[in-house]
């Protein structure tokens, strides 16, 4: 068969058992992709150092037991491993089939039907509307938002509605980009959210890019406070969080849109929302670019959101919120399993070629 130019073959002689020497070469990945790689826009690997590689060679009957033993007991791995794998899809699976059901109201039927007296969704939105017209008429240029287009939506249940996120804002400045040059980082600056910091619905582990604070300044319309969500809008779009209390007076960089929102709805309702299996759909359905993935942000106004009565917005939040927090020990200690699996399969190959197997 023939190969790319990126790649070179050799074969083992009678004394090496071909596939020993695989084994040999997988012990050594960290060590050849440290150190005998160069370049740096197009790395490449460093031929004649790879061939110099020391190989402690056992008698071919010590090659062929340890390859035996180590094909038993990495098969043994790659069952658990597949076994973990798929434990880890199927919690994230059904966090996700309760989500798409809690957004439309499948999980909260029961207490509706002892809390008919509540204010009505489509009442909800009139009051959210009138009180921003009452705010931002004073001023010059108010536009009232548009309504939403409901032909492809699934029906809701009865004292829910539509919203657009346009109609869910504090008001026409409350959905912006964030940062578009950092520069430098400033190590006593602000802290700049990335799309890199914000996993799926919470924050990830990551160490937070600070800018200068005359540079946020600058961006003045999405410097974080509390409530507001977080949106990337570019990269992986479609990952959001709530601002944590510590990055409030943070900011953001352009791949991030900050959706601040009227106090009149919960944002966690609205997070979850934007997490649901439709309107993740949607982000991708409705991305543009292809060498950067982004979404306009005149397009995000127009998404429809289904609106509970507030009372139901907080009856959903408290399921949704503990589930969260199960799939979240579930999800980490699946991970973990994988972490460990993939640690003991490298211990096994140090010790098969330190005479210790």
């Amino acid at each position: 068969a023939a190969y790319s130019t990126d790649c070179f073959s050799f074969s083992a002689t009678q004394v090496v058992a071909a596939k020993f020497l695989f084994y040999f070469l997988e012990s050594k990945i960290e060590f050849v992709d440290e150190h005998l790689f160069e370049g740096a826009a197009l790395r490449h690997l460093q031929k004649k150092k790879f061939r110099d590689i020391e190989v402690a060679l056992p008698p071919l009957a010590e090659q062929q037991r340890i390859v035996g033993v180590l094909d038993e007991a990495f098969a043994g791995l790659a069952t658990a491993q597949a076994n973990a794998a798929q434990n880890l899809q199927n919690a994230r699976a059904l966090f996700e089939s309760i989500l798409d059901a809690a957004i439309n109201g499948r999980i909260t039927e029961c207490w509706r039907e002892s809390h008919r007296d509540v204010e009505r969704g489509a009442r909800l939105l009139l009051r959210i509307l009138s009180k921003r017209r009452a705010q931002q008429k004073s001023g010059n240029g108010y536009t009232e938002p548009s309504p939403p287009d409901t032909g492809s939506s699934p029906d809701l249940p009865e004292g829910w509605t539509y919203a657009t996120i346009e109609q869910l804002l504090r008001d026409d400045g409350g959905l912006s980009y964030g940062i578009l040059k950092p520069g430098e980082p400033d190590p006593d600056g602000v802290p700049m959210v990335r799309v890199m910091d914000i996993g799926h619905g919470r924050m990830n582990d990551t160490e937070i890019f600070k800018v200068t604070r005359k540079l946020s300044d600058e961006f003045r319309r999405t410097i974080l406070e509390q409530d507001d969500i977080m949106l990337a809008v570019m990269a992986t779009v479609g990952r959001c969080a709530i601002v944590p209390t510590h990055l409030v007076g943070a900011n953001v960089n352009r791949a991030l849109a900050v959706l601040k929102l009227t106090k009149d709805v919960s944002s966690k309702f609205i997070l979850f929302a934007l997490l649901s299996p439709r309107i993740q759909a949607l982000f991708q359905k409705n991305k543009v670019g292809a060498a950067q993935p982004r979404i306009n942000l005149t397009e995000l106004r127009r998404y429809a959101i289904p609106l509970p009565p507030i009372a139901e917005q907080h009856q959903i939040v408290a399921k949704l919120d503990a589930l969260a927090a199960e799939t979240q020990r579930l999800t980490r200690l699946y991970e973990q399993k994988q972490a460990a699996l993939a640690a003991l399969k490298k211990s096994l190959l140090h010790q098969a070629f330190t005479g210790e197997l």
